[in-house]
């Protein structure tokens, strides 16, 4: 009896079991539908690819533009940047309060942007800090400057200067536009990425590493390839203007079926500032003068040719860009990317039009830095305005210039 009871609780509680779970068991899961596509954030993007996310964080890109909400940025930056290394207070009369953003402050300078969107400039000027020689110096005093720089200096921005602040960045009049993110992130470069989140193999990412991509920021004045218009490379105060790497290796002789882009020597996730102390490699180790230029003495150009421990860039790519300050009546804050040198004896009058406002162009459409700009980082000039090393005349640089290399040859490495 004992026997035929247990039998029967086990096949009831067996059906029970069966037809309970019935249902759970045969239903095939829904998969989940992927998001519209939208932002996901570089943060998301540090799950899978966290080394370049940190590289990423130590470069520049980032820092275009932070919000601060009226207090100091000191946990903004990363160490080294030039903020870290020397948190500057804001201009003189104001306190942090007065802001809602800080423009720059990685690497050379830093302004701000007021509580109602617009550029900082009084007109008593000294708003815009230099930290190279720390100082203040006037950036459009007493100009009503809004800020519209977001195409360039925020991820997904978008115009909005329509005379309706509420369509602006936080309702600010000046804000003259509306973003996702302050500075430069992942998807300002690789397209929105909650999707390729979401499922990566099915979603992929699109990279465009070509150079003109890079140029749609890296530029300044003419269209230079981005689209049909005028060839130009902006200069003002007797040297090149900033942003405008692109410009100048657009009209260089790099810029040819077999020359080296952008991406062949820096990569875009690194810092190039603070490249020895940052992770990854802004500059690429592997991509030297004389991987390209193997003829004759250019491969070991320091014991055949100058000698004193000079190496291709001094030379061809002299700091003849200001971004922020002078350094000296030869020498900006910023290398150049045209490496051709014009050995003229009248040094920058022969580098600028008449106006100064654009770098003169050779017949092949190419500029170049002057001798003053190539030689004087190192040498003086006759009145003793340069580096630290012998006076020379621009007519014995140029002397000397004519024949430093004994055989100027270009073979592909390889071919």
């Amino acid at each position: 009896m004992k026997i035929w009871k247990l039998t029967l609780l086990l096949l009831v509680v067996g059906s029970l079991a069966f037809t309970g779970c019935s249902d759970d068991d045969d239903d095939p899961v829904t998969p989940a539908e992927p998001p519209v596509l939208g932002y996901a954030g570089s943060d998301a993007c540090a799950t899978c690819h966290a080394t370049k996310h940190d590289q990423w964080t130590h470069s520049g890109h980032p820092y275009k533009l932070t919000k601060i909400n009226g207090e100091a940025p000191t946990a903004s930056f990363p160490d080294p940047s030039a903020y870290f290394q020397d948190p500057v207070d804001p201009p003189a009369g104001t306190t942090w309060d007065d802001f809602s953003y800080t423009i720059g402050g990685f690497g050379w300078k830093m302004r701000w942007i007021k509580n109602d969107g617009y550029i900082y400039t009084p007109a008593t000027g000294a708003n815009q800090y230099n930290f190279e020689n720390q100082t203040f110096t006037d950036y459009n005093a007493g100009a009503s400057k809004p800020y519209n720089c977001g195409s360039c200096h925020t991820t997904g921005w978008v115009d909005s200067d329509d005379g309706n602040a509420e369509n602006n960045q936080d309702g600010m009049e000046g804000m003259f536009g509306t973003f996702e993110f302050g500075g430069v992130h992942c998807e300002k470069c690789h397209g929105m990425g909650n999707q390729h989140a979401f499922e990566p193999e099915t979603y992929a990412m699109t990279t465009d590493d070509t150079s003109l991509f890079c140029g749609k920021c890296h530029s300044r004045g003419g269209d230079n390839g981005i689209a049909p218009g005028e060839t130009i490379i902006e200069a003002s105060g007797g040297y090149i203007s900033h942003h405008e790497q692109y410009d100048e290796w657009y009209n260089s002789p790099h810029n040819v079926s077999y020359g080296p882009g952008c991406n062949a020597c820096h990569d875009p996730h690194a810092s190039v500032k603070f490249d020895a102390t940052t992770p990854g490699d802004g500059v690429n180790p592997a991509t030297s003068c004389a991987a390209c230029h193997v003829d004759g003495d250019h491969a070991n150009i320091a014991s055949t040719t100058h000698g004193h421990g000079a190496v291709c860039t001094d030379c061809h790519m002299p700091k003849a860009s200001k971004s922020a300050i002078a350094n000296s009546l030869h020498r900006g804050d910023v290398v150049t990317h045209l490496w051709t040198i014009n050995t003229s004896v009248n040094g920058k009058v022969d580098m600028f039009n008449a106006e100064g406002n654009a770098v003169l162009l050779d017949d092949d459409g190419h500029g170049a830095v002057t001798l003053d700009f190539a030689c004087y980082g190192c040498h003086k000039d006759e009145e003793g305005n340069g580096g630290d090393d012998s006076i020379k005349t621009l007519q014995e640089l140029h002397d000397r210039a004519e024949t430093i290399h004994t055989y100027v040859g270009l073979k592909i490495a390889g071919n």
